[in-house]
């Protein structure tokens, strides 16, 4: 069975083209464009995965999850973001965000970002991902580990 990813995004034209991007992995992708009904949908039916931009007008990404978790809902989620340096990791981190993918990003790092949020093995903290030259970089936003990844 694969595993159901929901994708999160006000952009019509970005829901779309992470959704095909999912798809293209081997997950199922659902679109979604607004808030409220994201947190329904998570209530309703089962999904194995959270794919949220961050910043949504009326309530950004990590508000998305403060609502979830206040309900008890702990899917893993992954954050989607142009400006990384605008989400407080401590938030993150607390609301047990597993990672945060910076845009644009591509297919390669996506599939890294699904890989290591959808791992059975236990996240200590919020990573944010990006390319290098040669591979792939994921640091953990608390402490001064970082992990290289070869594409």
């Amino acid at each position: 069975m694969e595993q159901r990813i929901l994708i999160l995004d006000d952009d019509p034209m970005s829901v779309d083209t992470v959704a095909l991007l999912v798809a293209t992995l081997g997950y199922t992708a659902v679109r979604c464009s607004d808030q409220a009904t994201a947190i329904q949908r998570i209530e309703s039916e089962h999904f194995d995965l959270l794919l949220s931009d961050f910043d949504m007008p009326r309530c950004n990404g990590l508000e998305v999850v403060g609502q979830l978790r206040k309900r008890h809902i702990e899917i893993p989620v992954l954050l989607m973001s142009g400006d990384v340096a605008a989400i407080d990791t401590a938030l993150a981190d607390r609301l047990k965000v597993a990672e945060v993918l910076k845009k644009p990003f591509t297919v390669a790092e996506l599939k890294l970002a699904l890989n290591l949020t959808l791992s059975p093995l236990p996240v200590d903290s919020t990573r944010i991902i990006w390319s290098t030259v040669d591979g792939y970089e994921s640091t953990p936003v608390h402490g001064n580990n970082s992990c290289r990844f070869q594409a």
